[in-house]
Parts: C-alpha cells; structure tokens; sequence
C-alpha cells in the first residue's frame, strides 16, 4: 500500500494539488499539504488552468506566472514567435463520446497541438511540483514509488474522456497501476462527511476570499461548513439520510443524488448529470455583453492586435465578477485605450457613442464614466451574466421532482463557482425547502476530497449506471423478431441475426463498485486463440441491435486463451460498472487466474 496520496484536480478555470500520508490521515482525514500559488494580490491553493510552452515543447510556466509571462511577451509582440499558450482547454473533453489521437487544440494564437501533449505536459508538470514537497518532508531515499496518484475528472465525462486523461497522465509518467481516477462531487462528498457544520446563513470565514489564504501549506478541519437550515450536519448524517451533490466548477456542473449507507459509506441513487453551466458561461456572457454594447467581434479584433491588453481586460473581470451579488450598486469595467481606438475606427467618436447605437441604448443599468469606464448595474449583470446559474437550477429542479428523489432533504454546493454570491442566493431562492450546505472555501473540496478518496475509495459503494450496455453477438435467426436484412450464415449453416445488442445492464441499474455485474464463459471459435468483446453503449433501455440510433461503441477488447502449453482454453469475463472507469475482469477456466483490467487493454488469460 503506497505511503502517501496525492491529487491533483485538474479543473477547467482552476487547478491545484495536495497529499497526505497514511498516518496523516489516521489522525485527521482533512489534514493535507498543498501548493501556495503567488496570486500577486495574495495566495490561492489554485492556480489558473493556463499553459505556456515554447516551439521544442518544454513548459515555460504555468498557472499565474503563465499569465503574466504571456502578457510581457504580448505586450513586447512576442507572443506569437514560437510560443504556445493554452487556457481552460479541459472542457475540450465536455461531451467526447470519442477522442481520436490525433486530437487538436488551438492556442490563444490560434495555432494548433496535439491535445495530449498539452494534458500531459501540465499534468506533469503539477506532479513534479507535488514531488518536489513531498520529498522535503519525508527523509530518506526517493518516495516516487511510494505515491499513490489520484486525478479529478468531471462525474459526466464519457469512457472515452476518461481514458484520455488517464493516458495523458501515464505520458506525464504515472503509471497505471499507481493511478485513479476521482469522479468530481464524489470527491467533495466524501470530504464533507469529515468536516465540522457550522448551523448559519453564511459559510464560515465568508469575509475572506474563498481562493486566497494567507496560511501555511497544511489544511486541516478548520474548514467549516454552514447550513441555511436546521438539522443539516453532513458529517452526522445517519444510514439512509439522501442528499443530492452540486459540483458547480469551472467549466461544468455535476449534480448527484447520494444516500448514506451502514458503515458510513455512500451510495449513488440516481443517474449522474449535469451540462456546461461552469463560471466559464459568465465569461463567455461577459465577452458577448462587450461585443453587443461596443461592436460585434470587437473583443476577437482586440485579441488579434492587442494580446495584451485582452488579457488585462479578462483578468480584471475576473476580480469583478466576485463583487456581483444582490446588493444595489453596479460594477465598473475599465476599457483600455486600444479598444477605444477600435470603437473609433468603427465610426464611433468614443464608447457612449457606441453604446448609444447598441441593443442597450436605453437601458439604464448602462452608463459609462469618464471616457474609458463603462458601469454595469448588478441587475442587469445578474440577469445577463448569470444565465447559467438559473439553467443549472432548472435541471436539479426536474431531478428533485422525481417520485424517487421524495426522501432527498439537502443540497450540497461545492466547487468553485459555489462562492458565488448569485448562484448561492439563487439556490436559497429555489430550493427554500432544501437544507442548503456550503463549505467554506468550496473550491477545495474536490481537491482535498480526491486525497480522502484515494485512501478511502471503497467509501463509494456503488454507483448508477448512465448508459445502457451490452455486447454485439449473433443470435439464432427468428423470421418474427429479425429484419430479413439481419440474416447470415454461421460456419455451421445455422442461420443467424447479426448485430444484435445482447443487454447486460440497463440505464439507470445500481452497480457495485467491486462485484462484477455479469460473467460468462466464453471461447474462441475455430482455430482463433483468443476471442474479442465489443462493448456498446445506449442511452435508449432495450436497444435490439447495435447500428441503431443511440448505441455507439463503448470500447473492445481482446482476451488471448492460449496456455503456456499451447492448448487453447476458455475463460469467464466479467464487467464491473460500478467504478469510476468501466473494468472488466477476465478469469481462465483451466487454472482459476483472474486479472482485472480497463475495459480497452489486450487481456492475456
């Protein structure tokens, strides 16, 4: 069993790391040691998901010095000549039911890489980070192999996302064997149930900025938590208590329904879900709002000309964006001289001009200040800026209004885009009802709970399945079930249908995390030695044959039956659904050995 356990939660906006060791979390399970980001105006425990390499692909600097670094080369008009420089690339993967090799991103530049080396390279660079302070702390020789690695990954990503993030990791040089992968709100839930509640109407610590500390480099259970209601204490919850999960993050929201179990542990009871409702939708409103009111694709012509002073403009909304709350008042937008300029070449004498001639014309919620400040009422940013956060609300409603879901009483807000005043007004709003739970600091939660998880990963006893699966066989041809069109001819003369979609598990069934769902013995035919598995997947209950709408390959596999003598045998394989990664497990007849593996490795039986 490895000494220590780290993880790195690799998010969309932001990214961070931290570990513990055995014995540090047989003490205190919220005990960690985590990385403190020079933020400039303070510290953060996150850094921004940012990347800047040169043209042999060696990491320049990552996180805030990324930024920074980019902007002088901006600034100078260097930027371009030999650099790359990625940001919030990982929601990329956001609804990849497949993830060819050779897989493109585009640069801030608008130049192209292969995406795995960017994953890889700042995944790498994250672990080298956590390497370097973990071998300070403990004496002796080199503890590389001595680690345990855990990486986040959003609840809703496919197998295929999956598998990419697990290869990019292998290239970034954590092997598989020392690998997992923590699904995003298991990861908080699982840290939740070890920190203290706080019963209040607002999170402890909330005058501090949630992202910044100006601590040391150990966490512990000084974390907190508040509850709007009474008689919410996740950590005391007792068997059969039902809470649902709102991972709200950067570039997506994960929402899952949780009941505890004997023993403390979890079970998921309802399909995962969620969209792309993260913090990066009010970005994306914001950049919009700036082209309605100042000119259609005047942000892109700014980008193209003045790198520089776009990368200012996004950085210091990102300062603003957390001052939006329900208060009156407004907050004021700064706009550099070189997109003035841009406005004027647009036959416009200065920005009130614009906005003047602008779908916002006479909206009183817009006024500008001095000739370079544009100020926008929280009324209309909320309605504006925030339109993710009443889609984010609209989809937990129809989940809270299933029949099934009667006996869920709290939601739990965690993930970065949980500080947010409006999403969090909102959700009292909404869910009134509701136990509404926020820990302080919940962009942490992930992070630090995929180190709970990595020590204490059984803690998830099953989980719901979110396709239909099965596998593609020949069945015996039956004139009233099959088209004419599915008829074949098996070896033997027997008539047969091909195609078809032979059910193992059916959306929305409970699977064990450790059992597999179903084994069967299988052979290969004729003079083969080995015999490959086809696994499909669809969204549908009881799909017949595999090349219908919503089924698509899920992955295959090849399980080699020759024995070390030569003969040829067969072997029982069994598919376990429960996991964060779809595995399946191989066990030879002959002799009774068993392997597990992920569902796309070769298998030798």
């Amino acid at each position: 069993m490895a000494l220590i356990v780290a993880s790195i939660d690799f998010g969309t906006a932001q990214s961070g790391w931290c570990f513990s060791s055995k014995n540090d979390f047989k003490q205190n399970p919220t005990h960690v040691s985590a990385k403190q980001w020079n933020a400039g105006t303070g510290i953060s425990l996150k850094a921004p998901t940012c990347i800047l390499l040169n043209q042999n692909m060696k990491v320049i600097a990552f996180g805030y010095e990324a930024e920074t670094k980019f902007a002088e080369l901006a600034k100078d008009k260097k930027h371009a000549d030999g650099y790359y420089y990625f940001k919030k690339f990982k929601m990329v993967l956001y609804n990849q039911k497949k993830v060819p090799g050779n897989f493109q991103l585009e640069d801030e530049n608008g130049k192209k890489l292969n995406a795995k080396i960017v994953f890889s390279k700042a995944i790498a660079y994250l672990k080298n980070q956590l390497l370097e302070m973990a071998q300070g702390r403990i004496m002796g020789g080199k503890i590389e192999n001595d680690i345990s690695w855990v990486i986040t990954v959003p609840a809703i990503w496919s197998n295929a996302a999956k598998q990419f993030m697990r290869e990019s990791a292998n290239e970034a040089g954590i092997p598989d064997e020392r690998l997992s992968l923590a699904l995003e709100p298991e990861a908080a839930s699982l840290y939740c149930r070890h920190i203290p509640v706080e019963k209040s109407g607002e999170p402890v610590g909330k005058s501090g900025s949630a992202e910044m500390s100006s601590g040391t480099d150990e966490m512990s259970d000084e974390v907190k938590m508040s509850a709007v209601n009474d008689g919410a204490v996740v950590s005391s919850f007792k068997p059969g208590r039902v809470y649902m999960v709102v991972d709200a993050g950067g570039g997506t929201a994960d929402i899952t329904v949780h009941e505890v179990a004997k023993g403390g542990k979890l079970k998921e009871i309802h399909t995962v879900s969620g969209g792309p409702w993260g913090a990066t939708k009010v970005d994306e409103a914001f950049c919009k709002l700036l082209d309605d009111l100042l000119g259609k694709g005047i942000l892109s012509k700014l980008k193209m000309e003045n790198m520089d002073d776009y990368i200012t403009l996004l950085r210091d909304f990102e300062f603003k964006k957390r001052e939006i709350d329900y208060d009156e008042g407004h907050i004021t937008i700064r706009i550099p001289f070189s997109l003035i300029e841009l406005v004027q070449r647009n036959g416009h004498a200065g920005i009130l001009e614009a906005i003047q001639a602008s779908p916002y014309a006479h909206d009183n919620d817009i006024k500008t200040a001095d000739k370079d400040k544009i100020r926008v009422g929280k009324t209309l940013a909320r309605r504006v800026l925030f339109e993710s956060v009443k889609q984010m609300c609209t989809h937990v409603q129809g989940i809270l209004d299933k029949p099934e879901l009667k006996c869920c009483s709290a939601i739990l807000l965690v993930g970065g885009f949980s500080e947010s005043p409006v999403l969090q007004s909102d959700f009292r709003k909404s869910f009134s009802k509701y136990n509404i739970l926020i820990p302080d600091n919940p962009g942490m939660t992930v992070m630090k709970g995929a180190v709970v998880f990595g020590h204490r990963s059984k803690d998830i006893q099953s989980r719901v399945v979110q396709y239909t699966y099965g596998l593609k066989v020949y069945k015996d041809f039956d004139p009233a079930l099959h088209p004419f069109e599915r008829k074949t001819k098996a070896s033997n003369g027997k008539e047969k249908a091909r195609g078809c979609f032979d059910k193992i598990i059916e959306i929305g069934q409970s699977a064990s995390s450790e059992r597999p769902v179903v084994s069967r013995s299988l052979q290969p035919t004729g003079d083969f030695k080995s015999f490959d598995v086809k696994l499909y997947a669809s969204t549908d209950k009881n799909p017949q044959y595999v090349d219908q709408p919503n089924c698509f390959l899920m992955g295959e596999f090849s399980v080699n039956c020759q024995t070390s003598e030569g003969k040829v045998g067969s072997a029982t394989v069994g598919l376990i659904f429960g996991d964060t990664e779809l595995k399946v497990t191989a066990k030879r007849d002959d002799t009774g050995e068993e392997t597990t593996k992920l569902y796309y490795y070769n298998f030798d039986c």
